[in-house]
């Protein structure tokens, strides 16, 4: 019989059901394993909506399973939310809610494959889809990686990219979803991590501006955040942006959409030997914070 005493719906102390997580299930409830109610962050979760969730836990059943449970399934919702944003990961769920289909892409190389393991291993990674890896990136002493997939078909208008990051020496995994541009996402690994933010957009303005302050050296031109060996053509009002993300060591490509309208791109590997164009590369500039295209054959 359940026990109407000593509780409070806390996840501490919990009202106590004679009915097991299957038949919860049926009437409409949601939860997570007992066992969570000794973890340190989902029980700062757990408290943060102590007055918005009550919590039953069910009866054992014959696998010997126990389970936090709740009717409370908006502010569950959100309480797994706090949890992404806050921790980087949220607990398996028990629901009765039919799992949508789940696509996990083909790797293509090692890197791709661990980078898949990385990001789905254990109960706590991603259970969801991964239709491409779109950028992996390291610290220099390599103890620190980050990976960002693609969770959706590449022709969806709302994009939803899982960031991943990695520290070997904690022997830690964290992973967050965000929407937005892959940009955005890049820059929200750089600032974690303390990547120095170029300025990969400069106006037409600062491009000029940066070639006309240092006449007698025609070869490295230099301006705040970037330096630029050999730009292409531009004119004062002429529009600049990138259409990929831009990296280190990436090569570019410089291309006039309009009269007054240029793009910068990042080249494929396919396209590096093929492409007719000039193409330069991204590396380290000659001062903190900076850096420089050198032009390539």
């Amino acid at each position: 019989m359940p026990q109407a005493l000593n509780h409070d719906f806390s996840i501490k102390k919990p009202f106590l059901s004679d009915q097991t997580i299957d038949q919860l299930l049926k009437q409409g409830y949601i939860g997570v394993d007992r066992k969570l109610a000794n973890d340190t962050a989902f029980g700062a979760a757990a408290h943060k909506f102590k007055e918005q969730i009550k919590w039953t836990e069910t009866y054992v059943d014959g696998d010997g399973d126990i389970a936090l449970m709740t009717l409370n399934l908006p502010e569950f919702d959100q309480l797994l939310q706090f949890m992404l944003d806050s921790f980087g990961w949220c607990p398996p769920v028990y629901s009765d809610t039919e799992s949508p289909d789940i696509f996990i892409f083909t790797p293509e190389d090692e890197l791709q494959q661990s980078a898949i393991f990385v990001a789905t291993d254990g109960d706590y990674g991603w259970k969801g889809s991964l239709y491409s890896l779109e950028y992996f990136d390291s610290t220099e002493n390599q103890n620190i990686l980050g990976f960002i997939f693609a969770t959706k078909p590449k022709d969806s208008d709302d994009q939803d990219w899982l960031l991943v990051e990695v520290d070997r020496l904690k022997n830690s995994r964290g992973w967050s979803l965000h929407s937005g541009t892959i940009e955005q996402v890049y820059y929200i690994w750089a600032e974690r991590i303390g990547i120095p933010e170029p300025n990969f957009k400069p106006t037409s303005d600062e491009i000029l501006d940066a070639l006309a302050s240092n006449p007698q050296d025609s070869s490295t031109k230099k301006t705040i955040g970037m330096t630029f060996t050999a730009p292409p053509e531009l004119e004062v009002g002429d529009e600049v942006e990138t259409t990929t993300l831009i990296r280190l060591h990436d090569i570019v490509c410089w291309e006039r959409v309009a009269e007054h309208k240029w793009i910068m791109r990042a080249l494929s590997p396919q396209e590096v030997s093929t492409y007719k164009g000039r193409k330069f590369q991204i590396d380290k500039g000659d001062e903190a914070s900076t850096v420089k295209y050198i032009e390539i054959e």
